[in-house]
Formats: C-alpha cells, sequence, structure tokens
C-alpha cells in the first residue's frame, strides 16, 4: 500500500517538473531568439573576426539611447542590427563629422572611427512610434540616414549576448 501510494506520488512529480520544463523552454523560445550578424556596419563591436557574430536577442525590451536592437527592413528584406541614437520627437544632426541630439554632441566611445562628412550638415527629426539608429562603424553603415527612421513595430529585439566565433567568448551586452 504505502510502495503504491509512494510511486504514485513519484509518477506526480515527475508529470510536474515536466510540465514546469516545458513551460519555461516555451517561455525561452517565445522571448528569446539568435540572430547571425552578418558585415561590418557594427564593427568594433560585432562581427569583430570578420566572421559572423551571432547574437542573442529578447522579444521583451524597452528602447533607450544606446541600446542594440535587431530590426527587419522591408526594402533590403533583411534583419539590420544597429545602435539607438534618437527617440521620438529627437532631432538628429550631423555637424562636423559628429552626432548631435537636440543640439547637444553626443559622446560616442564605441565608434570605429570619426564619420567623414558625408553626410555633414544634415538633420532629421524622430517621428512618433520611430527611433533613429546608426552602425558602430559610421563610414560603412547603411542605417537611417540612408533608410530613414525606423518604425518601432519593426524592431524584433534589443540585443543582450553577442558570442564571438573567432574567440568563443560570450559578451553580455
Amino acid at each position: 500500500m504505502n510502495e503504491e501510494r509512494d510511486l504514485r506520488k513519484h509518477k506526480k512529480g515527475i508529470i510536474i517538473t515536466l510540465a514546469i520544463t516545458l513551460l519555461l523552454v516555451l517561455c525561452i523560445f517565445l522571448i528569446f531568439d539568435s540572430v547571425t550578424v552578418v558585415g561590418a556596419s557594427m564593427q568594433p563591436n560585432f562581427n569583430v573576426s570578420g566572421k559572423n557574430d551571432k547574437v542573442i536577442i529578447s522579444r521583451i525590451y524597452g528602447l533607450d539611447y544606446g541600446d542594440v536592437v535587431v530590426f527587419y527592413n522591408k526594402e533590403l528584406n533583411e534583419n539590420l542590427i544597429k545602435r539607438i541614437v534618437g527617440l521620438e520627437g529627437d532631432t538628429i544632426a550631423i555637424i562636423d563629422g559628429k552626432l548631435y541630439r537636440n543640439g547637444k554632441l553626443v559622446v560616442e566611445n564605441y565608434i570605429k572611427e570619426p564619420m567623414k562628412h558625408t553626410f555633414d550638415g544634415m538633420s532629421w527629426k524622430v517621428k512618433k512610434d520611430e527611433i533613429f539608429v546608426m552602425g558602430d562603424n559610421r563610414n560603412n553603415s547603411e542605417d537611417s540616414r540612408v533608410l530613414g527612421a525606423i518604425k518601432k513595430s519593426d524592431v524584433i529585439g534589443e540585443v543582450i549576448i553577442r558570442v564571438d566565433y573567432n574567440s568563443g567568448k560570450i559578451y553580455f551586452i
């Protein structure tokens, strides 16, 4: 009698453990995704080795300055990865090869090199429900300067982890 009751408890415990595990795995797949970084537009912080890095993104995110996001671009029919430099209502300008947000210089210690004067004197106003994004490799990036501001609804997720295939290291962003 005790053995039968213990066996039922054991089976019940296994079923509960499996159900919780399945629920956790399902949540992980719904919240997180992996994306391959192709190209040099985010160097020196991503795709450093010239090989494609893999990034893990979170589908639960807030959008803020400096966040690295993955978004879908309809014109190019592909996912792109860029850094947020402007939020709705901001005015973004490039003056003397430097980035300004709402008239104030943005200190950017993450860019590969100073911007060339290609977009010098240009400015953009970020509309409601949009973000302005730029690659860290400013001189080799097709970003909001060319594509325009990105709709928030096109953002797939925020990068939280970078896997460097060359070194095998994992970096939390």
